[in-house]
């Protein structure tokens, strides 16, 4: 490689490295991404899940609701233990 090559690719790559973005930019544009992309077990597994975490997450709030004694208890009962 010749002098006035080399000195035309080094100009080139301050050039570059002078019009690229600051790093601030960078990192808000990476941290957009990020929040812009959908849950990891979604991107691997699908929709299935999810689903799989709602019905279980409704069968352990259905367990909460109806305690044993609650069950149990008139519905007078009821209104005077809330």
């Amino acid at each position: 490689m010749d002098s006035s090559e080399y000195l035309k690719y080094v100009t080139e790559r301050v050039v570059s490295y002078m019009d690229s973005p600051s790093q601030t930019e960078e990192e808000e544009e990476k941290q957009n991404k990020k929040l812009s992309r959908e849950p990891w077990l979604t991107r691997w597994f699908g929709v299935a899940p999810m689903g799989l975490m709602m019905w279980w997450g409704n069968r352990t709030d259905k367990k909460k609701r109806t305690h044993p004694e609650v069950r149990s208890a008139s519905i007078d009962d009821q209104l005077s233990i809330k």
